[in-house]
C-alpha cells in the first residue's frame, strides 16, 4: 500500500506533462499573437516569443499564428527584424529550436500568397512585379542566412552555437520540400524558368542547401531540386548550382561545369549564374558568381576585340564559355588572396 501511496505522486505528475505536451492556444492567444505578428513592434517580440515558443506547444500549434499572421503580411525590413529578433533577440535561447521550423513555414507561406496573387504572371515570370520579385528574394534570403546559416557555421553544416538543433533544421527541410510540391514544380530545375523569377528560383534553391548542408546527402537535394545530368553531377562532387535558369542542355552544361571544375580555388562556389539579367540580390553562405551571358544551346562566337589585341591573331570563342572562364579565374583569384594576403 505505501508503494502505491508514492506512485500515485509520479503517476499524477506524469499525466500532468503529458497532457501539457499537447497543449494547445486558446483562440483569444491566437488572435493576440497574429496581431502582433502584423503590427512588428519590437518591444512585442518577447510577448509573441512566450505565446508560441512556449515548450508545451506541438510544432503545427506554434506555427498556426505565424502562418496567418504572414500569409497576408508584406516582409519588410520591419517584418524581417521582428522574425530575426523572435529567434536570436535576447533570452530566445530557450525557445530557438522550438520557433525556428514555424518561422521558416510562416516564410514560407507568405511566398506562397505572393505566387498566388499573381497565377496569370507566372509564365511570364512576374515582369512587371519587380516588388514582389523583390519580396520573394527576401523571404528566401531570410531563411538561407538567419536560419540555415545561423551562427558561424562550417563550409558543410551548422553551427551548433547557434542554439538550433538539427530536429528543427531538419523540420524546415521538410517545410521547403513541401513548398517545392506547392508551387507545382515551379521552384526546381525541371523546368526552365527565363526572367526575373529566376533568381527567386536560385535563391530559394540555395537556402534549401543551407539547410540541409551536413544533414541530407547532396544526391538527395539535388533531387528534389530537380538537377539531373551535368548540373546534378556538379552539385553532387562540389556543392555548387550551376543556374542557367533551364535554358540550355546537358552537354552545354556539362562544358560550364568542365571550365568551372578547371578552377580548384573557385570550384567550391555555392552558386553559379549564367545570366545576363541582374543577379544582385541573391545571398548565399559562401562564395558565388555571375557569368554575366545567357547559356542556350546555340554558340555565340565573341567578337575579336573583345578579348585579343590587334598583334595577336583572335580565336573566336563562345560567349557563355569564355564568360565562365572569366568569372571562374575572378572567383578563384579572389578566394585565394583572401585566404593568402601575402
Amino acid at each position: 500500500m505505501r508503494r502505491l501511496l508514492l506512485a500515485l505522486p509520479l503517476a499524477t505528475i506524469s499525466l500532468v506533462w503529458a497532457g501539457s505536451a499537447h497543449a494547445a492556444l486558446t483562440d483569444a492567444e491566437r488572435a493576440q499573437a497574429r496581431q502582433l505578428v502584423v503590427g512588428a513592434d519590437p518591444a512585442q517580440v518577447g510577448r509573441v516569443r512566450s505565446l508560441v515558443g512556449r515548450p508545451d506547444l506541438d510544432e503545427d500549434e506554434s506555427s498556426s499564428a505565424l502562418v496567418d499572421a504572414m500569409r497576408a503580411t508584406p516582409f519588410d525590413a520591419r517584418h524581417e527584424s521582428f522574425l530575426r529578433d523572435l529567434l536570436f533577440g535576447p533570452a530566445s535561447a530557450a525557445a530557438r529550436t522550438s520557433l525556428a521550423a514555424p518561422v521558416v513555414r510562416a516564410v514560407l507561406a507568405r511566398a506562397e500568397a505572393v505566387l498566388a496573387a499573381h497565377p496569370s504572371d507566372l509564365e511570364r515570370h512576374l515582369s512587371g512585379h519587380r516588388e514582389q520579385r523583390d519580396e520573394l528574394l527576401r523571404l528566401h534570403a531570410f531563411v538561407a542566412r538567419e536560419v540555415a546559416s545561423a551562427g558561424s557555421p562550417p563550409a558543410e553544416g551548422h553551427d551548433a552555437r547557434a542554439g538550433v538543433r538539427d530536429d528543427a533544421l531538419r523540420s524546415a527541410v521538410a517545410a521547403y520540400r513541401a513548398h517545392l510540391d506547392h508551387t507545382g514544380g515551379l521552384m526546381t530545375y525541371a523546368h526552365a524558368v527565363p526572367g526575373s523569377l529566376a533568381p527567386v528560383r536560385a535563391q530559394a534553391a540555395t537556402a534549401l542547401g543551407e539547410l540541409a548542408s551536413g544533414l541530407f546527402t547532396r544526391h538527395e537535394v539535388g533531387g528534389w531540386l530537380g538537377l539531373s545530368g551535368a548540373r546534378l553531377e556538379l552539385f553532387e562532387q562540389s556543392g555548387t548550382l550551376l543556374d542557367d535558369a533551364g535554358t540550355a542542355g546537358d552537354a552545354r552544361v556539362a562544358a560550364v561545369a568542365a571550365i568551372w571544375r578547371s578552377f580548384p580555388a573557385a570550384a567550391g562556389a555555392d552558386l553559379v549564374v549564367l545570366r545576363k539579367h541582374p543577379a544582385a540580390g541573391v545571398w548565399a553562405r559562401g562564395a558565388w558568381a555571375h557569368v554575366r551571358a545567357d547559356l542556350g544551346d546555340d554558340l555565340h562566337p565573341m567578337a575579336a576585340d573583345a578579348l585579343w589585341p590587334a598583334a595577336v591573331f583572335p580565336a573566336r570563342p563562345d560567349v557563355a564559355l569564355a564568360e565562365t572562364a572569366l568569372a571562374a579565374a575572378e572567383a578563384a583569384a579572389a578566394r585565394v588572396l583572401t585566404a593568402r594576403p601575402s
